[in-house]
């Protein structure tokens, strides 16, 4: 399934290298936005892995396909869409398969840097096919990402007290604009480090499975195993990162 699923998503990738006519729009306010091309993607992914596995339900961003059942998609079309407007090239598509209750196997496909990164339950992670780990550096010689919940401004200033203390204890911070990628650079060893106080169920799902595989930690601020398929806070990286993290905020 996973095989047939990741050309389905390459597929859809490379569809968005050919944009044209791009419209946008404001969903809540004027940082929340959807593209003509996010919409498009989720309806093309919808339809195609539908045929890959007929009798699993839909969690995805757009659209309010959102059915939590025993077997189901959990789909950003494009996670990092302001990214995507303004042509970073810090996008992806990010699809998770889960099954009573458990992530089975999850992809984020970045198109415009040509980087698929993929993983399944006990089998591993892998970039372009190569196995990926984690980094055995300690925290202060590593990255860390810190995403800012742009969405939820009520966070603002607990998430900058949190980059000031991080920064503290790490080689510098980085901010990239899409979870599953931030996720998926701890688990290829870029980053040793990724937090942020507020994700919805399709910004993790793949990258917690890809992470997990790669020999990272994923926990949230109440040091539990995220819920995939809620809106939630995360915290990943190396055990030793997330072991040192733990006890800044706790000090």
């Amino acid at each position: 399934m996973r095989e047939k699923s990741k050309k389905i998503i390459i597929e859809a990738g490379q569809r968005l290298l050919e944009v044209k006519n791009l419209r946008v729009e404001e969903k809540t306010d004027f940082r929340n936005l959807v593209t003509s091309y996010d919409t498009a993607t989720q309806d093309f992914l919808m339809e195609k892995l539908s045929q890959v596995a007929p009798d699993a339900t839909f969690l995805c961003e757009e659209k309010d396909a959102q059915t939590i059942s025993d077997k189901m998609f959990i789909i950003d079309p494009i996670d990092g869409t302001a990214n995507f407007v303004h042509g970073t090239g810090l996008s992806a598509i990010s699809v998770a398969y889960a099954e009573y209750g458990k992530l089975v196997w999850g992809i984020v496909y970045n198109p415009f840097m040509d980087e698929c990164y993929e993983a399944e339950r006990g089998q591993g992670a892998w970039l372009n096919g190569k196995p990926i780990h984690v980094t055995d550096l300690p925290l202060k010689n590593t990255l860390v990402s810190v995403g800012t919940s742009p969405y939820n401004p009520e966070f603002k200033e607990e998430t900058l007290e949190l980059m000031s203390k991080v920064l503290t204890v790490s080689m510098d911070i980085r901010r990239s604009g899409s979870a599953a990628l931030d996720l998926c650079y701890v688990a290829a060893g870029r980053y040793g480090l990724y937090i942020e106080k507020v994700l919805q169920a399709w910004d993790m799902a793949a990258g917690i499975v890809i992470c997990e595989e790669a020999g990272g930690k994923v926990i949230n601020f109440n040091l539990e195993l995220p819920d995939f398929t809620k809106r939630g806070d995360i915290i990943a990286g190396t055990q030793e990162s997330v072991e040192t993290f733990v006890e800044l905020i706790r000090g």
